[in-house]
């Protein structure tokens, strides 16, 4: 999810540089829904990923390669560098294929250009950027996309509110508090010490737990854990269209490195961003002078593990609960 955000200023910078280009996007299935609020797209190509694992299915991608290459692309860029994805733009039959250099997988043995990235460039929204930048010889400004608002689906968010009993004259707060890695993600006894904190200072804000349906039991204990604030647990209940409006009445959101995080930013909806194994420099929430980054304190920070190397978790135990809580309502205070 958050390489998908990353891509959208890349792919609004195309938009904008070739407004008459037909632009399709090929995605998994999952995220299909979200690419769709992309006002840039033409047209998306879902790309069933888990299905297609299945030697039984195997018939069903050769399908797909060969409607693929029907669509006659001109160009074909790969902005996430992995073996899957760059099979895909050789396999599209397109007469250009672009990718980074430094693509993982061996992913750029299947490309015809390869463009590298400037040391000083880090960011992953700035590589995107970047390599439309170089592909095209493109000298038009960059800005942050919109996103397409559906009226349903923020009539659905506006009485999901109402059923919860939310006073949309207080502050709405988001958290999203899981990750796929357990090194990313600060515990339920911290998050509740958070919640906690901002109702002593803030009794009337509202408060809303997002997420997958594996970090529903996590939302669960979380609301179990809190004596007053009250969090609502809207964890696995969530498609993409009615997360995006939820997120858009916020007023700010608190999570870790994950795909919720980076939607928020893209949205423009304040962030404070817990990082632990990795690095704000290359996946923090952007622009980072809107938002607020905390990091732990730890000599192998940024790790890049999944699971703590040093077993002790000394990324979350350094970062307070008040600091993070005090983060959160300096953006509600404003």
């Amino acid at each position: 999810m958050g390489d998908i955000v990353h891509t959208f200023p890349a792919v609004h910078l195309l938009r904008k540089s070739f407004p008459d280009c037909t632009l399709s996007w090929l995605v998994n299935d999952c995220y299909a829904e979200l690419v769709e609020r992309s006002p840039d797209v033409d047209d998306v190509i879902p790309f069933y990923r888990d299905r297609w694992c299945s030697p039984r299915h195997w018939g069903e991608v050769v399908d797909f390669i060969r409607k693929l290459r029907l669509e006659s692309f001109d160009v074909v860029i790969d902005f996430q560098g992995l073996l899957r994805s760059g099979l895909i733009a050789f396999f599209s039959g397109s007469p250009r294929k672009i990718g980074f250099q430094d693509s993982k997988e061996c992913a750029g043995l299947f490309y015809n250009e390869k463009i590298l990235l400037p040391s000083n460039i880090s960011h992953a929204i700035d590589k995107n950027v970047f390599l439309v930048r170089s592909a095209f010889q493109v000298t038009e400004s960059f800005e942050m996309p919109p996103v397409k608002s559906c009226h349903h689906d923020n009539k659905t968010a506006q009485a999901l509110f109402r059923v919860h009993e939310f006073n949309m004259d207080n502050p709405v707060i988001a958290l999203a508090p899981a990750t796929r890695w357990t090194s990313k993600t600060w515990s339920v006894n911290f998050y509740v010490n958070v919640l906690e904190r901002l109702y002593q200072q803030r009794p009337e804000a509202n408060i809303w737990l997002l997420g997958g349906e594996a970090d529903r039991e996590m939302g669960d204990q979380i609301v179990k854990g809190c004596n007053n604030a009250g969090p609502k647990n809207f964890i696995g209940e969530l498609n993409f269209g009615i997360l995006i409006e939820l997120l858009r009445a916020s007023n700010v959101i608190l999570g870790c490195d994950s795909g919720p995080m980076h939607l928020a930013s893209l949205l423009g909806v304040p962030v404070v961003a817990l990082f632990g194994p990795t690095s704000p420099e290359l996946t923090g929430p952007y622009p980072r002078n809107e938002h607020t980054v905390i990091t732990g304190n730890c000599e192998k920070r940024p790790c890049f593990e999944k699971e703590c190397p040093l077993k002790e978790a000394v990324c979350k135990k350094s970062v307070s609960s008040d600091e993070v809580a005090n983060a959160l309502l300096s953006f509600i205070e404003k």
